[in-house]
């Protein structure tokens, strides 16, 4: 019986292989040695106070078990980060998924519940349902949509702009405090109108290339602007995690730019 050969893995499949093993491997990272906000949901009383008494919130959330929690986290994202590119089991990607779902709503959790600090997640709360829902594409430009819209109620004021956009802005070009806001502000307008440019046929390949462009510099920007981390491996490894983690971020419009069907 003569075997027929495999073929040779998709150049695409590469691509979503890649962006799922920075962002998990970059999630593992910080949830072993950096500082998740877990306490967020954990130390919020508000939350537990209808389903537990005093005194068993105290014994069950002390510092040793959230601690516990986080690293059970690390070792699920690597292991997830290392599977899921070769098996595409479906409840690991679902799992990954609803995880980085939690995570996201526990940054919202923590930023008083802002909704772009919620929905910029959504390219990497997506990532690992890529490699296994068929119509990935539609999937993958809403999310992208979403996340920028996200990153322009930011950037045009709607919230307070995180304070390391400004010092990016003010550390690479030079600029001034309320500099970095006009510049943040005529980005925010990019953002937007390269969202509505994305949902135009026509257009849409000017979108992506913006899209891939700010998503790069915005996630080279976290270990760069603080380049005084190179001298530390500890700091380096923390800012180059932030790196990591945002390759969803332009790997999902170069995805859209390179094989999404016309």
């Amino acid at each position: 019986m003569q075997l027929i050969p495999k073929p040779p893995p998709v150049f695409s499949n590469y691509l979503l292989s890649i962006g799922l093993l920075a962002l998990l491997l970059g999630r593992s990272w910080q949830a072993a040695f950096a500082d998740l906000p877990w306490r967020a949901f954990f130390w919020n009383q508000t939350i537990w106070q209808p389903f537990l008494k005093e005194e068993d919130y105290l014994l069950f959330f002390q510092e040793d078990y959230i601690n516990l929690f986080s690293w059970g986290m690390a070792v699920f994202w690597i292991v997830s980060a290392l599977l899921l590119p070769f098996f595409k089991s479906r409840f690991l990607a679902y799992a990954a998924s609803l995880s980085l779902l939690f995570l996201a709503l526990l940054f919202a959790l923590s930023k008083n519940l802002q909704a772009p600090q919620f929905w910029e997640y959504s390219l990497q709360v997506c990532w690992p349902l890529l490699l296994v829902l068929a119509p990935r594409q539609k999937w993958l430009l809403w999310a992208t949509g979403i996340c920028f819209t996200a990153h322009a109620c930011y950037a045009l004021g709607l919230y307070p702009p995180p304070v390391d956009w400004l010092n990016y802005c003010m550390h690479f070009l030079h600029l001034s405090a309320a500099e970095a806001k006009n510049f943040l502000f005529y980005m925010g307008l990019l953002d937007i109108l390269a969202v509505a440019l994305l949902f135009w046929p026509k257009s849409r390949n000017l979108g992506l290339i913006y899209c891939f462009s700010w998503g790069l510099i915005t996630a080279l920007a976290r270990p760069l602007a603080n380049s005084y981390a190179f001298l530390d491996l500890g700091d380096f490894t923390l800012y180059f995690s932030e790196f990591l983690v945002r390759f969803p971020h332009f790997l999902g419009p170069l995805y859209l730019l390179l094989f999404a069907k016309r």
